[in-house]
């Protein structure tokens, strides 16, 4: 028989801000749901209305610390119960020791050499107060002469019940908090895979609107997405600057052009190179989201020229995640 295989989280972040971010992309998601049905017509309302329902199935769950205080109350029980058991095996000894002052193989009857290794050990506590029980029923009117009070193995008999019983449901906890954290698990997964799904699909309908783009971005940790920039390079009129050197194959690349000139951006092998006709122009106040091998041209540079012949332009370009 194969062990199963333990489940996972997909993401590396608190479980509350993934579900946080869920709740607001899925709310993104349904006001742009036009858009991105576009792009994949499986992401329609439905499809957003099924996430709702499975986003808020996880919310439902308990959070982890909500089952451990429950489990820490399950175990304070137990130690209290098991100190209960040390004081009233405790007493039982007393009288023990006036009935049967010369008798070491009663004594022994009584634990009088288990009970060390018994005091603290749950398991051993509650094989050896079950003991304690049979034996006081043995010898109850032997030490009820020496002064035992009647209540006594009543008490003792009712404490190894109720360890008993809370140490069964101290374990149960355990193992219903392993089940319960599997399962927390694979529900908020689900809502995970969903958010992979609505955000690849955003990502693609608002290419052309980075303020949209953005509100698509997903990390797999609490790395947060880029702002938009507050401050601009001024690109002189008729110019050409390096705009980008470092980047990746993989990361899309933004383009704004924050003034009112166009500007033509492309890659190129020599910083501040202009490139002829080669790159694509945005338009004043445009902004654009781009993979590097929609930009025209080669190298490790990103360049940009202003096309106005009189006015400065305003540009900035980063990745995007």
């Amino acid at each position: 028989m194969t062990t199963p295989e333990e489940v996972n989280r997909l993401y590396n972040k608190e479980d509350n801000k993934m579900l946080e971010e869920a709740t607001v992309k899925q709310a993104n998601a349904t006001e742009d749901i036009v858009k991105i049905s576009e792009i994949d017509n499986k992401i329609d309302l439905p499809f957003i209305t099924a996430c709702g329902v499975r986003l808020s199935a996880a919310k439902a769950f308990l959070t982890d610390t909500a089952v451990r205080a429950g489990l820490v109350t399950l175990t304070e029980n137990v130690e209290s119960l098991m100190t209960q058991c040390r004081n009233g095996y405790a007493e039982v000894k007393h009288f023990v020791v006036k009935a049967f002052p010369n008798s070491a193989g009663i004594q022994k009857e009584f634990g009088f050499k288990t009970f060390k290794n018994a005091r603290k050990s749950q398991p051993k506590m509650i094989v050896f107060m079950d003991q304690l029980v049979i034996t006081l029923g043995k010898y109850e009117t032997e030490l009820t002469n020496v002064g035992m009070p009647a209540t006594l193995p009543v008490r003792i008999t009712d404490l190894a019940k109720n360890l008993t019983t809370a140490d069964k449901l101290q374990e149960d906890g355990k193992s219903d908090r392993s089940v319960s954290t599997q399962d927390r698990v694979i529900s908020y997964n689900s809502v995970w895979k969903d958010l992979q799904l609505i955000c690849s699909a955003g990502k693609l309908a608002f290419l052309d609107d980075y303020a949209r783009y953005k509100r698509y971005i997903l990390y797999a940790h609490d790395q947060q997405p880029p702002k938009t920039p507050e401050e601009f390079d001024v690109l002189p009129a008729g110019q050409t600057a390096t705009a980008l050197t470092e980047f990746t194959t993989v990361t899309p690349i933004v383009f704004f052009n924050a003034g009112k000139t166009d500007l033509k951006f492309f890659r190129h092998t020599v910083e501040n190179e202009p490139n002829g006709d080669l790159g694509f122009v945005l338009t004043a106040g445009a902004n654009v989201v781009k993979d590097l091998h929609d930009i025209p041209g080669i190298g490790d540079f990103i360049n940009v020229t202003n096309l106005s012949a009189t006015d400065e332009g305003l540009y900035s370009v980063m990745m995007a995640e």
